[in-house]
């Protein structure tokens, strides 16, 4: 029935938006748990990242191709990071403030992100080309885009690449040991 084959399209396209918000809150749980400083610019940092994915998939005197482009905006929203860890946040943890230091260091970096994109993007929408183009494809009962399911796919991998990390790795038990007891930690 057209009305259930309507809804299942629908439910692959709510999925893959909220997929994209799922990967947000993970990014906001990977770092308060180490760190036990809530990081409100995240969602900035995610902006950050669409808007350099625009600049360098759009860009009319230097468009890159679609996996360069997604490889060098990571790498920039990575590169912007380090820099707000190396100026805003880790001054403050060397020099012993208090942990609402660091916070409303980020606090104030995503008001400079925030503005930033809007002086250098302005207000009007901007479209990415879609990766995979815009037919619709079908697993199933279920159709959306390729670029729907392919967020999908992805959100799954990291969510269990990240358990893995967490349950499997040395690193993720450090990581987990310093979110229990940061000072029996770094003692060990």
């Amino acid at each position: 029935p057209p009305i259930m084959s309507d809804f299942l399209e629908l439910f692959v396209s709510a999925a893959s938006s909220g997929c994209v918000y799922g990967l947000v809150a993970l990014s906001y749980l990977v770092i308060i748990r180490p760190t036990g400083i809530i990081n409100f610019a995240v969602g900035e940092w995610a902006a950050v990242g669409v808007f350099a994915a625009f600049f360098a998939l759009s860009n009319a005197w230097l468009p890159l191709p679609y996996a360069l482009g997604v490889l060098a905006a990571v790498a920039f929203v990575g590169l912007v990071g380090w820099g707000t860890q190396r100026i805003a946040v880790r001054p403050l943890v060397e020099k012993g403030a208090p942990i609402l230091g660091p916070i409303l260091a980020l606090l104030g970096m995503l008001a400079i992100f925030r503005e930033s994109i809007s002086l250098i993007f302005g207000p009007d929408p901007h479209n990415v080309p879609a990766p995979f183009g815009l037919r619709q494809v079908s697993f199933g009962p279920f159709a959306g885009t390729p670029r729907d399911f392919f967020i999908i796919f992805s959100t799954a991998a990291v969510f269990v690449g990240v358990w893995l990390f967490f349950e499997r790795t040395v690193w993720g038990k450090a990581f987990e040991a310093v979110a229990l007891n940061r000072k029996a930690a770094a003692l060990m």
